[in-house]
């Protein structure tokens, strides 16, 4: 069932890959020139979307053959992507104007509304697990689709003029070779191992890499609106507040989510043990891997919105594509010789890390704000902060001889929450990693 989940979620963040960097350039777009100026070519998005999803509705209503049940669970899965992507465009209109914490509430809205109903549906169709799934995701999506659309439309209104695609093509200009690559990555990664490897392998990466992953998503996303914020700052003289921006975007990554990163490293036996019922060396060691991608690449997106912010996106399309690429085609020939489930883990972990070098040397390059950025560092503090999360989960993960997982976990949690997190929000409140 791992398998069979991972992959519909696979067919989702392919479908996810049509937003082509919508999303961040009317973000962009918004926040520099306004609501009324994108009007149309959100209406134009969103109208392609209803066409694909209305083709894919027709096609469900001509399976009318139970055999083919997997298949209406792929359609169902299309349904939903193309509904998250229409509501990622219209939650545009917010995080154009600073208003980040939306796109936030309306995942949370609906990864918790999908997990409900992916069990309850589980229970009533326990025979067809995959047609449960592509149910869970199509309805949870929709919710999330309504949602986005309550909270825009007294801002903005379907109905009006429709953009050309000539207006769309120039809108997505950079924005959409990045999103290609960026979103492709890890689905494109998951169907090569699924193809090579089998559904157990998959299953593996897939279980491996979703913590961290939707750790980091779920903090760097809020970065965002450096997005529309960075947009408006072209004068000499914004230069010292960009790189502060930057110096505090970075601490927050690094307070944030290296603690998390360090505890599912460390704790990996008793989270899987806990998740799961059970372990293996190779699922811990694939997360280890996982984790440590992760947190390098979290350290360069401020920068990464930098440079999309500051019209330097066609180098780091080009820049993130052919590393995607490379990423992609060494992962298939190392999984299809190896046959190991720690090659993907591996490849994609090293791409995460060359990819952050790439957006650090990008914004020296263009931008010339790297070193000035990292000079505002604390790195003594910063260096003391990492080793004392270290010390705790190391001590912590001593009383694995004495403490049931469940037990375990517990304490681990409440003793990181006690000591971490007063320790994390002042370090944020009174920005104690940066020079004044």
């Amino acid at each position: 069932m791992v398998g069979q989940w991972a992959f519909l979620n696979a067919v989702l963040s392919v479908v996810l890959i049509a937003d082509f960097g919508a999303t961040n350039a009317l973000t962009y777009r918004i926040g520099r020139d306004g609501i009324e100026a994108t009007a149309g070519l959100l209406r134009l998005l969103l109208l392609a979307a209803a066409t694909f999803i209305a083709a894919c509705l027709a096609l469900i209503g001509l399976d009318s053959v139970t055999a083919l049940l997997n298949s209406t669970a792929a359609l169902l899965t299309i349904v939903a992507g193309f509904l998250q992507l229409a509501s990622n465009w219209m939650i545009s209109i917010r995080m154009g104007q600073h208003e980040q914490y939306w796109f936030n509430v309306k995942t949370v809205l609906r990864v918790s509304t999908q997990t409900g109903l992916a069990l309850a549906l589980l229970s009533i169709l326990p025979e067809q697990p995959m047609l449960a799934f592509g149910l869970a995701l199509a309805l949870a999506a929709l919710i999330e689709t309504l949602f986005a659309a309550f909270m825009v439309h007294r801002m903005w209104t379907p109905c009006g003029s429709v953009a050309r695609t000539q207006a769309l093509r120039d809108l997505l200009q950079g924005f959409g070779l990045l999103a290609l690559a960026q979103r492709g990555l890890l689905p494109l990664s998951q169907l090569i191992v699924s193809a090579l490897a089998g559904a157990t392998v998959l299953g593996i990466f897939t279980v491996a890499s979703r913590a961290p992953i939707v750790i980091s998503q779920s903090v760097s996303e809020a970065l965002r609106a450096l997005l529309p914020g960075l947009a408006g700052m072209t004068s000499e003289a914004d230069r010292p507040r960009i790189i502060k921006l930057l110096a505090d975007g970075i601490t927050g990554q690094i307070v944030l989510i290296y603690p998390a990163l360090a505890v599912l490293s460390i704790h990996a036996h008793t989270v899987f043990t806990v998740w799961l019922g059970e372990s293996s060396v190779v699922l811990e060691a694939a997360l280890m891997m996982l984790s440590a991608g992760v947190f390098v690449a979290c350290l360069t997106v401020p920068h990464f919105w930098a440079l999309q912010a500051m019209e330097a996106v066609v180098p780091l399309s080009r820049l993130t594509f052919w590393r995607v690429l490379v990423t992609l085609v060494i992962g298939a020939l190392l999984t299809s010789l190896l046959r190991d489930p720690l090659v993907m883990p591996a490849t994609y972990s090293a791409s995460l890390a060359l990819g952050a070098v790439a957006v650090l040397a990008l914004s020296e390059v263009r931008l010339e704000i790297v070193w000035p950025c990292l000079k505002l560092l604390r790195w003594r503090r910063i260096a003391y902060f990492c080793i004392f999360v270290l010390g705790l989960n190391s001590g912590l993960a001593t009383l694995d001889a004495y403490l049931e997982p469940d037990t375990l976990l517990g304490v681990v949690a409440l003793g990181n929450l006690v000591t971490i997190g007063p320790l994390a929000l002042y370090i944020i409140r009174k920005r104690a990693f940066t020079n004044p």
